[in-house]
């Protein structure tokens, strides 16, 4: 079989609408499993919400000002429970997103912008949110919804960890030193193994070009079989559109490259449901993106376009095969 061969298999093996991979991955439980329980997010949100309507006393009844002191010392307490392991879920964090600042680019301010944010921010919430949440009771329940809402931003990790069950179900082992490189070994040269994915590149002369034009960018995936490597960049997609497209063109790109290696070989990896309409290519951008991807890989004859199904047989063909020496 050829990567051509390999690409067809998307079509006559298509990606499920639901991946159990991702599932299993995603399926987290942030709060207790009934409401006579509590835990440390819980009991968290419940002194916010108890902070906030203290907060209100202090500034609308007391008419107490930023500089007062029991209003900093106030401050001071909401602070301590929005460094609480995921408070950003509570209603009154996701409210940050309405004056266009997110709770990331909260945590990295300095504490006094902090301060000044949270004293404007916690004025409007109050104005705007807290009395109505309070009419309608505040629940935990928002906490494990917005999760669950969130989840598709764990998603690049979930496909990562998909990729590896995929190796280690084949015999391959995870090499975290270069000397433990060798046939079936893989690693992860965007996460925890960046030094050994760069000694790689400088010991095995591959050149990489992507990741010049891609700002740094590393792969997801590096691994072996025999003396031929293999570099893996994953895509997860389920929906078409702008954002979609430029992916497209990205992991395109990626198997487009023709590395000074001849042992080098590039993967693009793309499940999700996205993938069955490319390959059925309904529309004209579908149509056209299907033609390119056929046009490169005819081009770049050790490099592949594979989906789950497609991947796994990739593996098994490759492990079939004789190793050059």
């Amino acid at each position: 079989m050829n990567n051509i061969d390999f690409f067809n298999l998307i079509a006559s093996h298509p990606e499920t609408l639901l991946d159990k991979a991702y599932a299993a991955a995603n399926d987290i439980l942030i709060i207790p499993t009934n409401a006579h329980q509590s835990n440390s997010l819980t009991q968290a949100n419940a002194k916010l919400i108890r902070y906030i309507s203290t907060f209100h006393t202090l500034t609308q009844d007391l008419h107490l000002t930023r500089t007062d002191t029991q209003v900093q010392k106030l401050l001071t307490e909401i602070m301590r429970v929005l460094e609480v392991k995921n408070i950003h879920f509570s209603a009154f964090c996701q409210y940050f997103m309405v004056h266009n600042l997110s709770f990331s680019i909260y945590k990295d301010l300095a504490e006094d912008d902090k301060r000044d944010f949270l004293f404007y921010v916690l004025e409007a919430y109050i104005t705007k949110r807290h009395d109505v949440y309070l009419s309608y009771g505040y629940s935990d329940i928002v906490l494990q919804t917005l999760c669950d809402n969130y989840s598709h931003k764990r998603k690049g990790m979930a496909g990562i960890r998909k990729i590896e069950q995929q190796l280690v179900g084949l015999g391959f082992s995870h090499a975290k030193k270069y000397k433990e490189l060798g046939s079936k070994t893989y690693l992860f040269p965007d996460k925890k193994d960046k030094k050994l994915f760069k000694d790689i590149l400088t010991q095995k002369n591959i050149s990489f070009v992507f990741r010049d034009a891609k700002q740094g960018k590393n792969p997801d995936i590096l691994f072996i079989v025999g003396s031929e490597i293999y570099i893996v960049e994953h895509k997860t997609m389920k929906e078409s559109g702008g954002g979609q497209d430029k992916q497209v063109v990205e992991v395109l790109d990626f198997i487009r490259q023709q590395d000074s290696n001849p042992q080098v070989h590039y993967i693009t990896y793309m499940d999700g449901i996205f993938v069955n309409k490319l390959v059925h290519a309904s529309h004209d951008k579908s149509k056209v993106q299907l033609e390119q991807a056929t046009e490169i890989l005819k081009k770049n004859p050790r490099n592949y376009f594979v989906n789950t199904f497609a991947f796994e047989k990739l593996l098994n063909h490759l492990l079939q095969k004789p190793s050059k020496k």
